[in-house]
């Protein structure tokens, strides 16, 4: 018998908010093409990514297995609001002739984003670690 999580089970809580966040970048650009509004789908679907956020991190400690899953779904759900959004809203405004340099500068802040955000993520880690056990930080 192997020691380790089920490969599985794990397979199920990342393939499902995939297949989500995708089904909610297609039905977002239904609804803006429909509307033209481009700004209040990012509005909201990034207000609740938020708020599932900061519940996983307020109650990380009691969330039983199947809440952090469902709260993962709802997360990209509405995470799929907004990065296709963005890229084709930036890509309408600069025209044909800067089309490149748009999807360029999207992709770059989102580079420097995920760059940063990982950064951050990983001082407050090991600023907890050190603060909880310095031997395992060190």
């Amino acid at each position: 018998m192997k020691a380790g999580p089920d490969i599985a089970m794990v397979a199920s809580l990342v393939g499902d908010p995939a297949r989500s966040n995708m089904l909610s970048a297609l039905l977002t650009g239904r609804a803006v093409a429909r509307s033209g509004r481009t700004a209040v789908y990012p509005s909201y679907g990034l207000a609740v990514v938020t708020g599932c956020w900061l519940l996983m991190a307020l109650a990380a400690g009691w969330l039983p297995l199947g809440w952090l899953s469902a709260l993962f779904l709802l997360m990209s759900l509405t995470l799929g609001t907004a990065m296709p959004i963005v890229q084709v809203t930036v890509q309408m405004v600069a025209g044909a002739a800067n089309l490149g340099a748009a999807s360029a500068s999207v992709q770059f802040s989102r580079s420097i984003g995920a760059a940063l955000g990982t950064a951050a993520v990983g001082a407050v880690l090991f600023a907890v670690l050190a603060w909880q056990d310095s031997a395992v930080a060190a």
